[in-house]
């Protein structure tokens, strides 16, 4: 079963009583920090998030927003900020 996934503060109340969601079975999960949520995005397995960790090469300053890393800096996997390459003197 896929289950959406929606930032945080998208959830409103009246998504938790649509009835639609509670035949599916479907529940929201808040994304965190140093996670993607596109809208719209599934899991098949609500324990295990770690399809939504922001992938190397990008950053995620929120949620819903995932950057390329700029040229002459590198981003790690799951981070919010990118990082400066700082190159010897």
């Amino acid at each position: 079963m896929h289950l959406p996934v929606v930032p945080r503060s998208q959830i409103s109340s009246d998504a938790l009583l649509d009835p639609a969601m509670a035949r599916l079975r479907a529940v929201c999960v808040a994304c965190e920090q140093g996670q993607f949520c596109a809208p719209g995005t599934y899991l098949q397995d609500e324990r295990d998030l770690s399809a939504l960790a922001c992938p190397s090469a990008a950053y995620c300053p929120t949620p819903a927003q995932r950057l390329g890393c700029p040229p002459g800096s590198y981003c790690v996997a799951k981070t919010v900020v990118s990082a400066r390459v700082v190159r010897g003197a």
